[in-house]
Formats: structure tokens, sequence, C-alpha cells
């Protein structure tokens, strides 16, 4: 696993996007559950504070947001946050879904137990075109719903 990033890379509040900017009731969730100080700054103030990417998975899972992008670097360095689900086993793994994109995988069946082993597991689309990697996984003690962060595979 090579990729620029892994979960306790520190990105501002504003960078935090669902496909633009996150509309206010959705924000204001997500502002509560990450910090909820930062309920009480101005929206500029809230976008300059920073926190690991860790922190942004978690507050998807459990606000059970959509989808949502985190930007480390530029507009093009998407770190992608997403729902995920298993599939049947294949090959005597479990195949990973992640919902929202195209994005599959082959987990072992300890992931189903514990998440966070699916850390530094590679993902690709089904031509193999385009690959990430898992840098963060969360599951909702609750509903069992787990979200993963994926980033770009460096070469």
């Amino acid at each position: 696993m090579t990729t620029k990033y892994n979960r306790n890379t520190l990105v501002p509040f504003g960078n935090l996007k669902d496909y633009g900017k996150i509309d206010p009731e959705p924000r204001e969730r997500m502002e509560a559950i990450i910090d909820p100080e930062l309920l009480t700054l101005t929206e500029e103030e809230a976008d300059q504070r920073e926190y690991p990417l860790a922190a942004y998975t978690r507050a998807v899972a459990l606000a059970r947001f959509g989808y949502a992008s985190v930007y480390p670097g530029d507009d093009y360095d998407e770190v992608m946050i997403r729902e995920a689900c298993y599939g049947p086993a294949e090959d005597g793994k479990l195949i990973l879904r992640v919902l929202q994109t195209s994005y599959i995988g082959k987990a072992p069946f300890e992931c189903a137990e514990d998440t966070s082993k699916l850390i530094g597991l590679d993902l690709s689309t089904a031509s193999s075109r385009y690959s990430r990697v898992v840098i963060d996984a969360y599951q909702n003690p609750r509903s069992g719903r787990f979200y993963v962060a994926l980033a770009r595979k460096e070469d």
C-alpha cells in the first residue's frame, strides 16, 4: 500500500465536500460529531480547523451521510468516503463493494468482524483501470453499516 495519505492526515474541515458545498443541516450534523466547538464558529473559521481523516470517516458514518470526499491536497486529489458492503464469498474471501462507486476488492473473512483490518486493502474498478487503497474504515456500532475512506494508490 502506497498512498500520500493515511487516517491520521490532518485536513481542514472546509475540504470536506459532497460534490459541492455541504448543505447547512448535514454540515451541522457533521460539525457536531467531529467537534461540537465548530458549531460556535463562523463557517469561515470552522473551515480552517484541521482534523484527522479518521474523524471525517467516523462523522460520515454516524451521520449516515450518503457520500463525502475530502481533499487533503489539491482539488484533484480526492479521498473518497463511501458506504461499503460485503457480497458473496469468492476464492475464500468476501467481495467488498464500495457503494456509489465501481470499486471492488476481496477481503479476508476476519474483516467482517473487525473493519480496521480493511486498512491497506487494494480495491479497483472492474476494468482494473483505476485503483485505490482503504486508508480508514468505521463501522456504526448500532446499525452495523460501515464506511471506508479510499485514497489514490501511488505508483
